[in-house]
């Protein structure tokens, strides 16, 4: 396809509109990415990028996989390891099969603590589906209250398949609608400014104590939306990005937190069974105090009244790119006088997390960094790590989509991903060990990254449809 005189044209005005929203910091790479998008021969595409037109419309299909233990297991997400045999709310794998045309898209959610090592799941998904790998995502919702990952090895992929067959046996035409709102009061930011100037977590510090001190950070309180609507009016998926840690069931059950109550209480208000998708957010510096039931309460008053004014998606297209960056993990230091200091209780642990981490060697670690885009009305930025706020407000800002999804710990986990800022601050977050390993530049790269898929892939969409 030869590029025309508009589409270079199109490509100009979407720099001056940038500019024109005051964001002024994306020009740059803008500038070069289309300079680099017009002296490409006329065949090329981006990395791993593609394409579907399919004036028909979507087909959308569900499908799930019940991964909750039989027998009594160790629940993880907390610093020590907990026994439990009762279940409070089943833990879930769950595929949306969305199809245009002679691709798709397949969103994966998991309801695990973190996403297992997903690449053969998702090369076994694309041999049977047609859909390209940088296509699909598999997210993990992060419940505090499942076994750790490693629980699942024997099993993880075939699981996937199963919810995914499902879903391609249930493809039905369907209307894809986005949009979002807000829930505020139910999530804050966890990192609290001492006033000897370094940061204390607030779960780290009585009720009366946390009151006194400010957040280090930003919260981000929004709600997006990805609905699949069939020709009787009826939800068919609804999936729905929102950050805050899934820690909030304090019973001690087997569970998927808030996302599995979410599911529940959807279907209750509805008055008939839809499949509910969570995506978290940048979440890795946000949690909460409230309870399972006032968060989920509030999530499902939320996504039920905002299903009502969704939008359609007009443009029956879906694109999605991929890139994996090679990031170096950081020199091992041991946090012992801020530990001793702060969480003395769990010192053991992190110095058994700090050696395990050691004994690997400082090495590169593959991270994928991922966008799949539907029409020009959502975009869905992925990463595997747990994003600060910071971070995934500044990715939302400089995009120009409707809607734009945050979804962290998706297609892999490298462990929390703070701000140059928040390292110097300290804080558990920042302490090396299996949580936290990756170097301090990180951040910046997989930011940087995010931003600029954002970017060329609706940059694609102007020079293609020239």
């Amino acid at each position: 396809m030869k590029r025309s005189v508009l589409g270079i044209v199109l490509s100009m005005v979407m720099v001056l509109s940038l500019v024109s929203c005051g964001k002024k910091e994306a020009v740059a790479e803008t500038e070069a990415t289309v300079a680099e998008t017009k002296a490409a021969p006329a065949e090329t595409k981006a990395p791993e990028e593609v394409l579907s037109v399919a004036p028909e419309g979507y087909l959308v299909g569900v499908g799930t996989s019940d991964i909750t233990p039989k027998e009594p297991v160790e629940i993880v997400g907390n610093i020590s390891a907990k026994k439990a045999s009762e279940v409070a709310s089943p833990l879930m794998v769950k595929a949306a099969v969305i199809r245009a045309g002679e691709t798709g898209a397949i969103l994966i959610t998991i309801d695990t603590l973190k996403c297992p090592e997903p690449e053969e799941a998702i090369r076994k998904v694309s041999e049977l589906t047609g859909v390209p790998k940088e296509n699909i995502m598999v997210s993990a919702s992060h419940t505090h209250s499942a076994p750790f990952y490693t629980y699942y090895f024997d099993n993880f992929t075939e699981s996937i398949l199963e919810a995914v067959k499902k879903a391609e046996e249930d493809l039905e035409p369907c209307t894809l609608e986005t949009g979002s709102t807000e829930v505020k009061g139910i999530s804050e930011n966890r990192r609290l400014l001492a006033s000897d100037g370094t940061v204390w977590n607030n779960f780290l510090l009585p009720e009366e104590e946390r009151k006194e001190l400010e957040a280090a950070g930003p919260v981000d309180n929004t709600v997006t939306l990805l609905t699949a609507r069939t020709d009787d009016g009826k939800l068919k998926a609804v999936v729905w990005n929102f950050a805050d840690h899934p820690n909030t069931e304090n019973s001690g059950k087997i569970s998927a937190d808030y996302p599995g109550y979410v599911q529940e209480k959807v279907n209750k208000k509805l008055g008939y069974d839809t499949v509910t998708l969570f995506i978290n957010g940048a979440a890795g510096d946000i949690d909460t105090f409230k309870s399972t039931d006032e968060v989920s309460d509030a999530l499902t008053d939320a996504i039920v009244k905002a299903a009502t004014k969704t939008k359609k998606i007009e443009k029956t297209e879906i694109r999605g790119i991929q890139d994996t960056l090679s990031i170096s993990e950081r020199d091992a230091e041991f946090a012992s006088e801020e530990i001793k200091k702060k969480w003395p209780s769990d010192y053991d642990s992190f110095k058994t997390s700090y050696d395990t981490t050691k004994k690997t060697g400082r090495k590169k670690t593959s991270v994928p960094v991922s966008a799949i885009s539907f029409g020009e009305d959502l975009v869905i930025s992925a990463e595997p790590g747990e994003l600060f706020s910071t971070y995934g407000l500044q990715v939302r800002d400089i995009s120009t989509f409707k809607n734009t999804m945050i979804a962290e710990a998706t297609n892999g986990f490298v462990g929390y991903i703070p701000t140059k800022k928040d390292f110097a601050l300290g804080g558990y977050e920042t302490w090396y060990g299996q949580h936290s390993f990756l170097d301090k530049e990180a951040g910046e790269l997989i930011v940087a990254k995010m931003k600029k898929q954002v970017r060329l892939i609706l940059l694609q969409e102007h020079l293609m449809n020239s």
